[in-house]
C-alpha cells in the first residue's frame, strides 16, 4: 500500500498526544514536541532511519491541524473567521511557493488546513440527507485513504480494456472516467467501513472489555 508510509507517523502522533493528555501542557506540549523533533532532526540530526523520519515537515502537519483544532474548541470560530484562516493558510502557501520553499507544509499542510477550515465552515447539520452523506463519507475516509490507490489501478484497467487510448480520448470522456473512478472509490472505502473495519473494531472491542473485567475480577 503505497500510503502506508503516513502510518508510521500516525502512530508517532499518538503516542506524544496520548502523552500531551497526561501532563498539564496539553496539546502545547505535543506540539514543541513535534516541532523540537523535526528542528533537532532537521538541522542537528545525522543520516540515520530515525533522523530522516523526523526530519520529514510532515510533522509540522499535524501541528497546524491540532492548532486549527484547539482554535476552533477555544473560541468558537464562525463561519466568517474560519474562511478568513483558510484564505490566510492559501495567501501564505503561496507566497513560500514564489519564494522557492519547497517544504510539504507550504505545497500540502497550509492547503489542507484551508480546505478544512472551509469545511468546518459549511459543514452541514447531522440531520437530513446531507449530514448522513456526510457522515457515512467521513466514517468511510480512513479505508478510502488507505485503499483508493488500489480501486484506482482497478478501475483504470477495466477502462483501458474498453478503451484502449485512454491516454487521447477527449477532455468529455476522460471526465467520465474520473467521474467512474471516483464513484468507484467511494463505494468500496464505505463498503470496507461496514464490512470489514466495523466488525474489526467491534471484535477489539469485546476483546479488550473482557480482559479489563478479567483483570478486575481477578485483582
Amino acid at each position: 500500500v503505497g500510503v502506508g508510509w503516513t502510518l508510521d507517523y500516525e502512530m508517532f502522533f499518538y503516542l506524544v498526544f496520548t502523552l500531551g493528555l497526561l501532563l498539564p501542557l496539553g496539546l502545547g506540549l505535543v506540539g514543541l514536541t513535534m516541532i523540537g523533533a523535526f528542528l533537532a532532526a532537521k538541522f542537528l540530526g545525522d543520516e540515520t532511519a530515525l533522523s530522516s523520519f523526523l526530519a520529514d515537515s510532515v510533522m509540522l502537519d499535524f501541528v497546524l491541524g491540532m492548532g486549527l483544532g484547539e482554535l476552533t474548541r477555544r473560541f468558537g470560530l464562525n463561519r466568517i473567521m474560519l474562511v478568513a484562516i483558510g484564505a490566510s493558510c492559501l495567501f501564505v502557501a503561496i507566497i513560500l511557493m514564489q519564494a522557492g520553499i519547497g517544504l510539504r507544509i507550504a505545497k500540502a499542510g497550509l492547503p489542507a488546513v484551508a480546505v478544512v477550515a472551509v469545511a468546518l465552515a459549511v459543514y452541514p447539520p447531522r440531520t437530513g440527507n446531507a449530514g448522513r452523506c456526510a457522515l457515512v463519507l467521513g466514517g468511510a475516509s480512513y479505508a478510502l485513504y488507505l485503499f483508493h490507490p488500489l480501486v484506482l489501478s482497478l478501475t483504470k484497467a477495466a477502462f483501458l480494456q474498453l478503451n484502449p487510448w485512454l491516454d487521447v480520448l477527449p477532455v468529455t470522456v476522460f471526465s467520465i472516467y474520473a467521474t467512474l473512478a471516483l464513484l468507484a472509490s467511494l463505494v468500496a472505502a464505505i463498503l470496507i467501513r461496514r464490512h470489514v473495519e466495523l466488525p474489526l473494531m467491534r471484535r477489539c472491542s469485546r476483546f479488550g472489555r473482557r480482559h479489563v473485567q478479567s483483570a478486575v475480577t481477578s485483582g
